[in-house]
């Protein structure tokens, strides 16, 4: 029995595309290839029975056959096939499977087939189910992507001391492949919208008076998400060293700073309250009123006639209010009792 399926299922050190190295082992073999074994599956099937006729000499008298017997391993192969020439499209659909989407949400992002995710994801880039596992991610898919992207390779001069030189096109290119999967792997698919199109999605501007407003915002947000990308590529030498413990102080002192202020904050919050307190316990309603009101006042408050608040203010002062004598005397009209009406 074949226990490679099993043996790679568990394994730390899988690859995300170890199905299809599966299906190289197998369609390569020579003088003949070698028939999938039992614990193979239909994708790494499928693979080797596309891969053998698509790489046949008389390959052109069989692409719309391959085509029309399994129109999603056609496109999820060309998506492949492509990655080395042109690599934006394998690297959003890859993004997106770390970011937690779907087959359907990445259909409607990109347009591709959803079963044509299913077979990329299955042959060419098997992580979501050890999504949860960070570290198996970290390991196998996010540091090769920053060797890969950030110009980390040996330098010739050196074989035994291998130097790792930064690449030029670092901060220039527009797509960084590894700081791309890190943001919608950590961050998720908001994100990883706006790393992917530069533009926050279904934010618009509506009017010519907003128009100002948007693109400062959209300068503002675009060199966010720049320098969050350089933040993880630059390399610190003794050139820049101490620039960067320079601003690594200044944001403990900024940190600091807000930090107090929210303590003043806080102050300002407990006296405004003490102070509603203070307030509730001088202006009450209802019921409660009587235990506070002064009794030069009390006398007044079951009258006729309601104090004005400046009445009732000096009242309570102890001062002494011209005009209030006639309140004394003042009575309501006694109700009228309504008249029957007649129903005929």
């Amino acid at each position: 029995m074949n226990l490679h399926h099993a043996m790679e299922t568990y394994s730390f050190f899988r690859r995300p595309d170890w199905r299809w190295e599966r299906v190289l082992v197998l369609a390569g073999h020579k003088p003949t290839p070698r028939r999938p074994g039992r614990s193979d599956d239909k994708y790494v099937r499928d693979g080797r029975n596309f891969i053998l006729k698509y790489n046949a000499p008389d390959q052109e008298d069989h692409l719309d056959e391959l085509f029309a017997r399994n129109i999603d391993m056609f496109y999820a192969y060309k998506i492949h096939e492509k990655e080395l020439e042109e690599s934006d499209t394998a690297m959003m659909i890859q993004a997106r499977i770390l970011a937690g989407q779907s087959n359907d949400q990445i259909h409607n992002a990109t347009g591709i087939l959803p079963n044509t995710i299913e077979y990329y994801e299955q042959l060419f880039f098997n992580v979501r189910d050890r999504l949860k596992y960070r570290d198996y991610i970290t390991k196998n898919v996010l540091i090769p992507a920053m060797q890969r992207n950030f110009g980390l390779v040996p330098s010739h001069h050196d074989a035994d001391n291998p130097v790792m030189p930064w690449s030029k096109e670092i901060i220039a290119r527009p797509f960084l492949d590894a700081s791309i999967k890190m943001f919608a792997y950590f961050a998720g698919p908001i994100v990883l919208e706006f790393m992917l199109q530069s533009f926050q999605t279904g934010k618009i501007c509506n009017s010519q008076d907003e128009m100002a407003k948007y693109l400062d915002d959209h300068w503002a947000t675009t060199l966010r998400a720049r320098s969050s990308q350089a933040v993880r590529t630059f390399e610190i030498n003794k050139f820049n060293v101490i620039e960067l413990f320079g601003i690594h102080a200044r944001l403990m002192e900024i940190e600091k700073s807000e930090e107090t202020l929210d303590q003043k904050k806080n102050q300002i919050e407990q006296s405004i309250g003490g102070l509603m307190s203070e307030i509730e316990n001088v202006y009450s309603i209802g019921d409660e009123t009587n235990e506070f009101l002064s009794p030069k006042v009390k006398v007044y408050d079951k009258m006729a006639a309601e104090l004005r608040d400046g009445e009732v203010g000096a009242l309570a002062a102890g001062l002494n209010v011209k005009g209030l004598d006639d309140l004394e005397s003042l009575r309501l009209p006694s109700p009228v009792r309504a008249l029957p009406t007649d129903t005929k």
